[in-house]
């Protein structure tokens, strides 16, 4: 099936979507009409989650656990559809029934990156959506990711940083969560270990709160607040 891609400009029913910085004159999105609902919703109810592109199998494996456990939560998973954490982000949102939204650096006729062809259709299939503020023809370039990241926190009421080394993509995310006064979450690790240097920073530095399970999520969707500690499905 083929899903039509959408250009889409300034509407004012969801003023709220353009409210990030350098907002861009249109938005391309892919997926079905229902799948367009999803934007109604935000960023009340998007989670945007993030990290990096090479996570320890332990992160990867808590992550599927941890999203699994969100599937009543009524939320929406926003990432950025790259290697490691983010592909593994959509693809826990997709076995657990939740909505996923992927946030391109690229345009849509790329196929970037071309090993996730198959969790592109998936997604499109499960009434997710695809979205890019570049032209479909745009290549991918090493800014665009960066400034991408914008909208990840902006159309999300929270962001998570699930595993980040220093530098890494992820923070510049948890960055712009600080700039619109959004919060951010970081999931916690031994002192020391260099993959996990980025979260530190941003719990030691950034005052990001300490990401324990979903229910450290209630201090802002309150009904993840009374979540069981320890639960595992």
């Amino acid at each position: 099936m083929n899903y039509p891609i959408y250009r889409w400009c300034f509407r004012t029913e969801f003023q709220k979507l353009w409210n990030i910085p350098q907002p861009p004159d249109c938005f391309y999105l892919q997926g079905s009409e229902t799948s367009l609902q999803l934007l109604s919703k935000l960023p009340e109810r998007g989670l945007a989650v993030v990290g990096t592109r090479n996570p320890h199998a332990q992160s990867i494996e808590q992550l599927k656990r941890w999203i699994s456990q969100l599937h009543h939560a009524n939320l929406i998973i926003l990432s950025g559809f790259a290697r490691g954490i983010d592909a593994c982000a959509h693809e826990a949102a997709l076995q657990a029934g939740i909505p996923t939204i992927a946030v391109l650096g690229a345009g849509f006729h790329s196929n970037y990156p071309s090993q996730h062809r198959e969790l592109r259709l998936r997604l499109l299939e499960a009434n997710g959506l695809l979205v890019s503020e570049y032209h479909p023809d745009t290549e991918p370039r090493p800014h665009h990711f960066l400034k991408r990241n914008r909208i990840l926190a902006g159309w999300s009421q929270a962001t998570w940083v699930v595993q980040a080394a220093q530098p890494s993509g992820a923070l510049n995310t948890a960055y712009w969560a600080r700039e619109l006064d959004r919060p951010c979450f970081a999931v916690p690790n031994y002192p020391g270990n260099p993959d996990f240097t980025g979260n530190q920073v941003l719990l030691d530095r950034d005052h990001s709160f300490t990401f324990w399970g979903i229910h450290s999520l209630g201090s802002v969707w309150l009904e993840l607040a009374t979540f069981p500690k320890g639960v595992q499905k």
